[in-house]
C-alpha cells in the first residue's frame, strides 16, 4: 500500500495496542462505532494526521462514517491533502 495508509496503519495499531488490542485490524473494520477506540483514542488519532499531514479540521468537516475504518481515515487524508494542494 500507499504511504499515508501505512502511516495511519501504525499509529491506528500503536493506539489499539495501548488500549490492549493486539487483534490485527481489517481495512473496512469499524473502529469507533464498534468501540475499537474510545473517543480519546480517536481525538488522539485525529490530533496525530493533523499535524503529521499539515491540515486542520473544522468542527462538521467529517461525519464518524469518513473515519470509522482505516480505508476511509485513509480516503478523508487523501482528500485533504488534494484539497491543500488547491
Amino acid at each position: 500500500m500507499d504511504e499515508v495508509y501505512s502511516e495511519i496503519r501504525s499509529q491506528l495499531e500503536l493506539l489499539l495496542k495501548k488500549r490492549g488490542n493486539f487483534d490485527p485490524v481489517a481495512d473496512d473494520q469499524s473502529i469507533f462505532l464498534s468501540g475499537l477506540l474510545d473517543s480519546i483514542s480517536t481525538l488522539t488519532l485525529l490530533f496525530f494526521l493533523e499535524d503529521h499531514y499539515g491540515f486542520r479540521l473544522a468542527h462538521g468537516d467529517l461525519s464518524i462514517g469518513d473515519v470509522d475504518s482505516l480505508n476511509a481515515l485513509t480516503q478523508a487524508v487523501r482528500s485533504r491533502l488534494s484539497i491543500s494542494k488547491s
